[in-house]
């Protein structure tokens, strides 16, 4: 492999826990893409007694000034371009600052070189599983979503993916793995990550985050922080990850399983159909017992392929989870799905119809953690709503509540004759609130093709207030095609709320 003798300046970040005392052990951090060196992220784990250093990989953006950049030589193009000789690719000089990286850390008086860990996120987390494979010196990894590209490799690009695709670096893995993940995340191909994670040999864990999209739930971070305190600083080991079978008993799947040490199990499912598959949203139910679990799934008509996962709380605060488990489903006998199943697309009691789902909102730094949801009783009544509990204070400007909806062609979302849109809104606190609700049409991104979008501004007034948005008013907005909206061909469904003075919920969200 050709060198590269072109001088290569990196921006990074070390802080150390304050105050002096005996070493500690060291972390390196790993950024995602278009991002650079975290002083958060390093704030964080310096205050848990780490000596933390988190570089700049990146290179130069519109929004970074040169003194906090790291400078690539002319030679090495952009993260993304997979056609260039392998010794000018990006990633590569990305490992290789990375173990640059450990030797800076074990090097420094402050820090116990033979106890370094490595936390990396996205383009980061391939990154860690590359570093981990070849570095010996890693005695935990946490790669947080990239697993990889689940795209086929086109003429020029098989070198690149052959070098530094994740899937090929799974049996190669030297220090212990702690894999973190949503469901629905697209740089964590839920097949390509399982098949992955199965192929690592030493000590590995998980925690995959349901209806997750590039975000994580808050609780991830304790798990994290749980697991470099094990391997760095010989504290508890984590306890193992839950396990269950699911069989198909007609009209009801039975689950049963078994979280040793847990104090709370918490079983998610989600329905597929033959032309919809599973990995959309992911139903909670309740489980009943707690180390030893069971849990009753009803199946309907429409559905051919049910997946469960399972997630487990435990004492310290950690959550770890299994991979999800697929079942076929014969269906014969089964009874037609209920309204909810066809036109409800959102209740408070049932979830989500079998839709994909992202929820997003203002999230850290440290890790991009979301926040988590929580289903809450109002008024006299007793209305149930969806609340949120942000991982951070939300900004001025930014929604108070972000929710986008994906129906690919699913088979149980019935959308035959509708002429509208109701969305049920709770506001505890009075004030008033802005709606958007943003649509598209047979596209894979709510970001391109045809698009659509409405608004309405509900005032203070009763408690539960219901926003009607009829098809005729939506207008499009950069559509390639011409057409007007209609329901009938929708597949995404985006939903933004803004409020003065209020903490708006969600209630009822129904295509009628």
């Amino acid at each position: 492999m050709q060198r590269i003798l072109e001088p290569l300046w990196v921006y990074a970040v070390l802080g150390l826990p304050h105050g002096p005392g005996e070493a500690v052990p060291g972390l390196l951090h790993i950024h995602g893409g278009l991002q650079t060196a975290s002083e958060e992220t390093v704030r964080h784990f310096a205050q848990r007694g780490y000596a933390v250093l988190s570089f700049d990989w990146f290179g130069p953006t519109a929004e970074r000034s040169a003194e906090v950049t790291t400078v690539f030589p002319a030679v090495i193009p952009r993260i993304d371009d997979r056609t260039v000789p392998l010794e000018r690719a990006r990633i590569l000089h990305g490992v290789q600052m990375a173990r640059r990286g450990l030797s800076l850390l074990a090097a420094r008086p402050e820090v116990q070189g033979e106890r370094l860990g490595v936390i990396g996120i996205s383009w980061g987390g391939i990154v860690t599983w590359l570093l981990n494979a070849q570095d010996p010196r890693v005695r935990a990894a946490i790669p947080v979503f990239g697993c990889g590209f689940s795209v086929e490799p086109r003429a020029g690009e098989r070198a690149w993916f052959a070098a530094f695709q994740p899937e090929h670096f799974g049996s190669r893995q030297l220090g212990p793995v702690l894999y973190l993940n949503g469901t629905n995340d697209f740089s964590g191909c839920l097949p390509m990550a399982r098949q992955l994670f199965d192929d690592v040999q030493v000590e590995k864990r998980t925690f995959l985050g349901p209806n997750e999209n590039h975000g994580l739930w808050p609780e991830t971070l304790l798990t994290a922080s749980n697991w470099l305190d094990h391997y760095l600083k010989d504290a508890p080991a984590l306890p193992p990850a839950p396990r269950f079978s699911v069989t198909d008993a007609g009209e009801t799947a039975q689950v049963t399983g078994m979280a040793a040490g847990a104090v709370r199990v918490e079983v998610y499912f989600s329905y597929g159909t033959d032309t919809h598959a599973p990995g959309g949203f992911w139903h909670e139910t309740a489980a009943t017992g707690r180390e030893d679990f069971a849990v009753v799934i009803p199946l309907w008509r429409g559905v051919r392929r049910l997946e469960v996962l399972a997630l487990a709380h435990y004492p310290d605060g950690s959550v770890l989870s299994s991979f999800p488990e697929a079942v076929v489903v014969a269906g014969a006998e089964l009874d037609s799905p209920p309204e909810r199943f066809t036109r409800e697309l959102y209740t408070p009691e049932y979830g989500i119809s079998p839709w994909f789902s992202q929820w997003r909102w203002r999230r850290t730094e440290v890790l991009p953690i979301a926040g988590r949801l929580e289903v809450g009783i109002a008024g006299r009544e007793g209305r149930r709503w969806l609340r949120l509990l942000p991982g951070k204070a939300p900004v001025a400007g930014e929604p108070v509540f972000d929710l986008m909806l994906r129906s690919p062609g699913c088979a149980l979302v019935e959308k035959a004759g509708v002429r509208s849109l109701e969305v049920e809104l709770l506001m505890p606190e009075g004030g008033s609130c802005e709606v958007t609700a943003s649509a598209s049409g047979p596209n894979d991104t709510i970001e391109a093709g045809d698009t659509w979008s409405a608004r309405a501004v509900v005032a203070p007034g009763e408690l539960a207030q219901t926003v009607r948005f009829d098809a005729g008013g939506f207008t499009g907005q950069g559509n390639s095609s011409g057409r007007s909206f209609s329901f009938g061909t929708l597949n995404q469904l985006g939903l933004r709320l803004w409020s003065a003075g209020a903490s708006p919920g969600v209630g009822k969200i129904r295509l009628k």
